[in-house]
């Protein structure tokens, strides 16, 4: 049986015209009662959060409350049925899979000519769209076929090819799942660790990239092509080749816009990540005036079901607030932070938990420039107290040393001590004890606890600066960067003016 809520959710998850399609259905495919399920149906959609008693009550004169969890998971199924007869077609595998129910009907009634017809329309497609699982199938069926249309004389050699062009599919299948799995891989670290902060980091990305690399670019197939692109970015991105890292990131925004609309629908999420890496490395680039753009055709891109919107929402709205925190407009990016909030109370169970760490992450940033340390610190410690295993090693490690700049900020310098060495051993015990955290976590721990007058204050975050702008000078160490903009804050402790002031007028100069 089903779980109390999962009918509740199928429901509310449904569009308008599903509904309204769901309620036609119905009433043609079901005899007798089927009204009753559109009843049961109509409550369930009206109610705000699931309420089993309620909806017992409205019909607890009718008789099929007595089977109530029968009825129910029949419902669901009717509704997964009625769905799948809404969403015909609207794929290109799914047309190619109807395709072949075609073929099979045409083939069971005697009717070659027209099966042939058929069968060559779907081969074509699956070549053009790159399906190739679903080309092995259609190969079948092509010997099928061969055995009524053919002379016998003529079919050993044609089996022979068919074997062939079955061999070289495989291959081709073999080669394009070892490709994806390996940059999967590689992206599954990356959403678990952050970026590379080391040259042993990128030793893994690097083999990937030199081994992909060797092969004939215009000779791949779309998959193939798009995730060589792919890991080719990340890897120039982590190495801070933003040039070379560009060259590719827009190779597959071309790559993705070349490809018949229908199909682009369906990579939906290729497309809006491919378009998301080229806003950053715009962004690393310092090319501002290529970023808007590209964020409005984001933005004004058209989504066909919940997933697809969510995976919008996130993608728009971690861009819309790093763009805003890049060219120092704290204002604008707390306004899109609060927005980010109540997006996140509202989808909380459908975004990666290392998505929403990343949010709160930099929604933090902007409180904190907005000099509103306690909100920074509830999100902080929201990140911190998460025990979900997958949630960013990088996130998680600048969250603490960010928490403890803002407690000193915040005049909460007593439990500096404690805190630093509690952020030390966490970062210690998860290898993220790098050059720039190492002086940073030594400095909040010896020296800002002791900072009394306006003088030493001065003097210390001279020397901070000095150490920091040397070590900076690697490229690795300056990622640290990235994740909060710390020679801005000490320059804000020399200057005496707010980080967000001096943020916005470093973008200006």
């Amino acid at each position: 049986m089903i779980a109390s809520d999962e009918l509740y959710k199928l429901v509310k998850s449904l569009s308008q015209s599903e509904k309204r399609f769901f309620k036609i259905y119905a009433s043609r495919h079901v005899i007798g009662d089927g009204n009753d399920y559109v009843r049961l149906f109509d409550a369930i959609a009206l109610q705000k959060s699931y309420n089993e008693a309620a909806i017992r009550e409205k019909f607890k004169e009718e008789p099929f409350l007595r089977r109530f969890a029968a009825v129910k998971n029949y419902l669901q199924q009717l509704i997964i049925k009625s769905m799948r007869s809404f969403h015909s077609a609207s794929t290109i595998d799914i047309e190619l899979k109807e395709m072949l129910i075609d073929i099979d009907f045409l083939y069971q009634k005697g009717l070659y000519k027209q099966c042939q017809k058929l069968h060559l329309k779907a081969e074509k497609l699956a070549i053009a769209t790159d399906k190739k699982n679903r080309l092995l199938e259609i190969l079948e069926w092509k010997a099928k076929l061969l055995q009524v249309t053919n002379n016998e004389s003529e079919q050993d050699e044609f089996h022979k090819n068919v074997f062939i062009e079955e061999s070289k599919i495989l291959n081709t299948i073999k080669f394009s799942l070892q490709l994806k799995s390996e940059v999967l891989d590689i992206f599954t670290t990356i959403r678990k660790k952050g970026f590379a902060r080391s040259a042993e980091d990128l030793e893994r990305m690097k083999e990937v990239v030199n081994k992909y690399n060797k092969y004939n670019y215009s000779k791949l197939t779309f998959n193939d092509k798009y995730y060589i692109n792919y890991i080719n970015t990340v890897y120039h991105s982590s190495n801070g080749n933003n040039s070379k890292s560009f060259i590719y990131t827009k190779r597959n925004v071309d790559l993705l816009e070349s490809i018949p609309e229908k199909l682009r629908e369906e990579e939906f999420e290729k497309y809006i990540i491919a378009l998301n890496n080229l806003v950053v490395n715009y962004l690393n680039s310092e090319k501002n005036d290529s970023i808007h753009p590209y964020l409005s055709k984001i933005r004004s891109l058209a989504t066909h079901n919940i997933r697809e919107n969510i995976l919008l929402w996130v993608t728009s709205y971690k861009l819309v607030l790093g763009v805003s925190m890049r060219l120092g407009d704290y204002e604008q990016a707390e306004r899109i932070a609060n927005e980010i909030g109540s997006g996140i109370n509202f989808y909380a169970d459908k975004i990666p938990v290392s998505d929403i760490a990343l949010f709160k992450y930099n929604m933090s940033i902007v409180y904190f420039a907005n000099n509103k340390h306690s909100k920074a610190i509830r999100l902080l410690n929201e990140i911190i107290n998460e025990h979900d295993n997958s949630l960013r090693d990088d996130i998680q490690s600048f969250a603490r040393i960010l928490r403890l700049i803002v407690f000193w900020e915040k005049g909460e310098q007593e439990i500096l001590p404690y805190t630093a060495v509690s952020t030390y051993r966490f970062l210690y015990k998860r290898k993220r004890l790098y050059k720039f955290e190492t002086i940073v976590l030594h400095f909040i721990k010896e020296k800002l606890p002791h900072i009394n007058t306006n003088e030493k204050r001065i003097a210390a975050f001279k020397e901070l600066k000095l150490k920091l702008e040397e070590l900076l000078k690697e490229p690795f160490e300056k990622k640290a960067l990235e994740y909060f903009d710390f020679i801005t804050w000490v320059e804000s402790k020399i200057s005496k003016k707010e980080f967000k002031v001096l943020a916005k007028e470093k973008f200006a100069v």
